[in-house]
């Protein structure tokens, strides 16, 4: 059996990709297709301060980003101010229980943001130091890497990749079910499960209500690197009926393919 995940490389995702690092063999950082023209996970992601969802972002040089794939999107460092961003995510989270670890874990790789000149390979740099700490081991490979074709969109080239990748499963998101087409996997002999996740709740200083789906970095201010350990080992995945595809639980809503 081999069980494929893809997604795009991510700015500091939330605890659901680290989900789909758990639960395969093989993780494509999805980096050969078209950088997103607007707003986009690669370039930022949500954390919680006072209560309030607030962004944070890498800047990204846009000059022609619609012509570049995700591989090829520079760094626009002259605009990323790395002592604002400590001190905002340290004044958003100090009253946190778990606040001097995810600084000790946090600090490093965001220091670590001058030594890249492209966004996705500081994103797949984060990603693979957060599995670290987070004791998750799979085989990863980036889609600009492989040796596939270039033109094909939407369901064709999530396809492609997992036949390209000798797929025997194929773990999916739900941000695609606007164009996956969970049969041309069946036809392919590729088992097809939609990735079913409960987020863990924990506390959040400062808030009333939970706030789920924001960056790894509040669940491990709030929520502890054990903690996350613990869950990701228990959260086996559990396969959705493909007849739920268009009527997804907002609790296993997801983001990438």
């Amino acid at each position: 059996m081999k069980r494929i995940c893809i997604h795009q490389p991510t700015f500091f995702p939330w605890i659901g990709l680290f989900h789909k690092i758990r639960n395969c063999d093989e993780f494509v950082f999805f980096d050969h297709v078209q950088m997103p023209g607007g707003k986009s996970w690669i370039s930022r992601n949500k954390f919680l301060n006072c209560g309030e969802v607030k962004w944070f972002t890498l800047p990204i040089v846009r000059k022609n980003i619609l012509n570049t794939s995700v591989a090829n999107i520079q760094i626009d460092h002259g605009s990323f101010n790395i002592s604002k961003v400590k001190r905002t995510l340290e004044s958003a989270y100090r009253k946190a229980e778990f606040f001097d670890e995810m600084k000790s874990v946090i600090t490093p790789l965001l220091e670590e943001v001058a030594e890249f000149k492209y966004i996705a390979d500081y994103n797949i740099h984060l990603t693979l130091q957060l599995s670290q700490n987070f004791k998750l081991a799979c085989n990863y490979i980036r889609s600009s890497e492989l040796d596939i074709e270039r033109d094909l969109l939407g369901n064709d080239i999530v396809l492609h990749l997992c036949i390209a990748r000798s797929a025997t499963h194929y773990l999916s998101g739900t941000g695609c079910t606007d164009f996956i087409i969970p049969d041309s996997f069946s036809d392919s002999g590729i088992s097809f499960d939609f990735q079913s996740i409960r987020h863990p709740v924990y506390l959040q200083p400062g808030g009333i209500d939970f706030v789920s789906h924001l960056s790894i970095i509040d669940v491990i201010a709030n929520y502890g690197l054990e903690n996350i350990r613990r869950w990701l080992e228990q959260s086996f995945q559990l396969p959705v009926p493909l007849q739920m595809s268009s009527s997804i639980p907002e609790e296993i809503s997801t983001v990438g393919v």
